[in-house]
């Protein structure tokens, strides 16, 4: 059995709450089983043709075990195993299926990751040829693209989870932050009045420059 890397399960986990760790373990066996599968029909697929028992050398005798006419020997059936590897696809297919596509995108952002891991090298040393550093650069970008492009479908799911699994009195604290939050920006966002003097209403002048009193004429 191949397990998967505790990097991928911590990533598994973190993205797709909905998935407990029994739920993880099983899927892998499956998985490592499918594959164990797999291999043991393409080894079947590659061993020559046995010789035939029923050969026998020159000058010896037939042996009682050969079959005769009237009695073939009797063989094993060879299983079938696609039939199997079908079956554990499926049961396998089962467990991640109602989250396929928040799966696929952490499968896509895990990848995308190692990629970044085998171009630097071991122990993240600095590329020492100019393709060297191409591939890493190229890396990086399809790094940071893969997140821009998973981030949504990742982040809608882990929102759901926390939002199904809140309790009322959970929902009833979040709405009374919101509204102490949207309070306090209101305050923040209205424009301070300054106080007004005390001594009742002020008519407000007609004019800021006050007028010239009338010159006075002597001669009268």
């Amino acid at each position: 059995m191949t397990p998967f890397p505790l990097a991928f399960r911590n990533l598994v986990s973190r993205n797709i709450p909905q998935l407990t760790q029994e739920d993880i373990d099983r899927y892998e066996s499956l998985v490592a089983f499918r594959h164990q599968l797999i291999l043991e029909e393409n080894y079947e697929q590659l061993q020559p043709n046995q010789p035939s028992q029923n050969h026998i050398p020159h000058g010896k005798a037939q042996d009682d075990k050969s079959p005769t006419p009237g009695h073939p020997r009797q063989t094993q059936p060879r299983p079938v195993p696609n039939a199997s590897i079908r079956n554990v696809n499926k049961q396998a297919n089962d467990i991640v299926r109602p989250f396929k596509e928040e799966y696929e995108a952490v499968v896509r952002l895990w990848n995308a990751r190692r990629r970044v891991a085998v171009r630097q090298r071991h122990y993240g040393q600095i590329p020492d040829t100019a393709q060297r550093f191409k591939e890493l650069a190229a890396a990086h970008v399809n790094y940071r693209a893969v997140q821009i492009q998973t981030f949504p479908i990742l982040l809608k799911n882990r929102l759901k989870f926390y939002i199904e699994s809140l309790s009322p009195k959970g929902i009833l604290l979040i709405l009374v932050l919101v509204i102490f939050v949207g309070l306090g920006l209101r305050a923040l966002l209205l424009p301070i009045e300054k106080p007004q003097p005390d001594g009742g209403a002020v008519a407000p002048p007609d004019s800021t420059v006050q007028s010239q009193p009338a010159p006075v004429d002597s001669l009268k």
